[in-house]
């Protein structure tokens, strides 16, 4: 089973990106991530075994009982792209993390898998959420994109829960469906 754990966005904010998105995005040739499938991604565990997912549960829940979200939510603000040479390039909203909460409660989870057995992550982990993928950008496009749409604002996420998916792939696209919700 293909899992990871994220924050879900709110309506509010996916309606902000969306406006956004349909205004500035037309005519670039990415394929949009639908509204439902948004989120901010804590961590991404990949293939498990049902022994795997309940160690993941028990870890999740501990950091929900030790870290609180704050108060002022997590700011939505920016556009950027991540590329790479085999990998399409993500065009992504960036999430602000004022506090440091954000990037603790993630430290955190990643210490309590590692001491598990889990592997850490291999890539530096960012805050951000998805909005489109494209395997034929055109880079000039996409950099005047997001240098004009450094500082738009989305709203803000109140983390006041974390979701662990099952992410299922199909050709036109994956499916995630809720397998726990863990209330802060």
């Amino acid at each position: 089973m293909r899992v990871f754990l994220a924050i879900p966005l709110g309506e509010r904010v996916n309606s902000a990106l969306d406006a956004w998105y349909e205004t500035a995005c037309a005519g670039l040739g990415l394929r949009k991530v639908p509204a439902q499938n948004r989120h901010v991604t804590l961590h991404f565990f990949g293939d498990v075994s049902d022994e795997e997912l309940a160690i993941i549960k028990k870890k999740v829940e501990e950091q929900r009982r030790m870290n609180l979200p704050p108060d002022d939510g997590l700011a939505v603000t920016g556009i950027g792209v991540f590329s790479g040479s085999k990998a399409p390039v993500i065009l992504w909203a960036g999430v602000e993390d004022r506090t440091g909460w954000l990037a603790g409660y993630v430290a955190s989870l990643d210490q309590g898998l590692a001491r598990s057995g889990f592997a850490r992550p291999q890539m530096a982990w960012q805050p951000h959420i998805t909005l489109a993928r494209t395997r034929s950008p055109s880079r000039i496009e996409l950099a005047e994109l997001c240098s004009a749409n450094k500082t738009v604002q989305f709203g803000t996420i109140y983390p006041v829960r974390v979701v662990l998916y099952q992410s299922t792939l199909f050709p036109e696209g994956p499916r995630y469906d809720v397998l726990e919700i863990f209330k802060g």
